[in-house]
């Protein structure tokens, strides 16, 4: 694992935006903003000295929520992913991680939940709508998959409850 710096910042973002459609991902400014006052850490992770992967991690006191994880295409099944995903949950102890994953409608998307299910998460029952993160964008079905023990419909409720007022600030 290896700490984004300003000058990997960017790199790290197009790796992300390759990833992701723009509903899921907040604007580079947002996400740079948020990321130097120290709301959101962001985490990378190498190949051959050069970044292939990051994630974004807001750290709470109660969980860490995983808000965008993307390894570069080329990269990808390589043992990557998995490494970065096994440091931060040894990383963060004790705490439970929280994700959002698209329900399972796609052979993308059912590869998606076993790959976090291979790495220590559960797909949870409970879902939400996702704000938009940018203007004129749809919004997004997810569920919750996390690691640790089952979630209860009242952890839910307070687990969503700050994404929406803190990540999303919709509330």
């Amino acid at each position: 694992m290896t700490k984004i710096t300003k000058e990997t910042f960017d790199i790290a973002y197009d790796i992300l935006e390759s990833s992701f459609i723009p509903a899921e991902l907040k604007e580079r400014e947002v996400l740079l903003e948020q990321w130097e006052k120290g709301e959101v850490v962001i985490e990378g992770i190498e190949f051959e000295s050069k970044l292939a992967g990051t994630i974004i991690l807001w750290v709470f006191d109660d969980f860490i929520f995983a808000e965008n994880f993307a390894i570069k295409e080329e990269h990808r099944s390589k043992g990557l992913g998995a490494e970065l995903l096994n440091d931060i949950i040894n990383t963060y102890q004790g705490k439970r991680i929280i994700l959002e994953v698209e329900p399972a409608k796609n052979t993308a998307q059912k590869r998606r939940i076993e790959f976090y299910e291979r790495n220590g998460f559960t797909l949870s029952p409970f879902g939400y709508i996702q704000p938009p993160l940018r203007k004129e964008c749809e919004d997004v079905a997810l569920q919750i998959m996390h690691t640790g023990d089952s979630l209860t419909k009242t952890e839910f409720e307070c687990i969503r409850e700050k994404l929406f007022r803190i990540v999303y600030k919709s509330l």
